[in-house]
């Protein structure tokens, strides 16, 4: 598969930072897995991040995980079937709801390769499904898993070809990745980088040319990965 051809990204004059607060053009971050009905956020026992909330003001956040991730903390998740499989599809509804009332807007939600929203293929499903709405801050190098790191350029156009024209994509991340080993977990993983950082597995310029190919609004990731 060939790298769209393009004369660059439509990078918007901010840049992003997603690891807390209110972004302008965006809506407010919320941190922490919204997937888990025990965590502060979900039962009610949260920050007063609430408080802070505009009405109509969209929230971003991940998509979430089912089960126990001792490295979460530190931008790193392992693979979780519980989380791929039909218990991850069971809670993603109740996630878009929880985030929906926070807001009362369709929530915009982080795809990761380790998360309830995992890959194209799975966006794509409960984006055409019936189930409540939500709209997709698309980072394509945060589908990455180590294993398609040889082929990482096929993987990143067919994300943007999937994704970045559907009208719920509000955004495309520009960002890189590294390949960490972190003994907490049972293998490698990839853990999230600004874009252009020196440690990145990623080749800048591809990954400009690829994310720069969507039609929606660029954005080059600073901080929050």
């Amino acid at each position: 598969m060939t790298t769209p051809a393009q004369d660059g990204p439509r990078v918007l004059p901010q840049t992003v930072f997603l690891n807390g607060g209110s972004v302008p053009g965006l809506g407010r971050v919320l941190a922490g897995n919204h997937a888990d009905p025990d965590a502060p956020a979900r039962a009610g026992r949260g920050s007063g991040i609430d408080a802070e909330l505009q009405l109509g003001e969209p929230v971003v956040a991940w998509s979430g995980w089912l089960g126990e991730q001792p490295a979460s903390g530190d931008g790193l998740w392992a693979a979780s079937p519980e989380t791929w499989g039909p218990a991850g599809m069971a809670a993603f509804p109740l996630v878009v709801e929880h985030l929906t009332e926070r807001s009362r807007v369709a929530p915009i939600l982080r795809p990761h390769a380790r998360h309830l929203l995992c890959d194209p293929q799975r966006c794509l499903a409960l984006l055409n499904g019936d189930g409540p709405r939500f709209r997709l801050l698309l980072d394509p190098v945060a589908m990455l898993t180590p294993e398609m790191l040889p082929q990482a350029e096929d993987h990143l156009v067919r994300s943007v070809e999937a994704l970045g024209g559907r009208a719920e994509t509000v955004g495309v991340l520009l960002s890189g990745a590294v390949e960490v080993d972190d003994p907490r977990l049972s293998g490698p993983e990839l853990r999230l980088l600004p874009h252009g950082h020196q440690d990145s597995a990623l080749d800048t310029g591809l990954v400009e040319r690829i994310v720069g190919s969507a039609n929606a609004p660029v954005w080059r990731l600073v901080a929050g990965g």
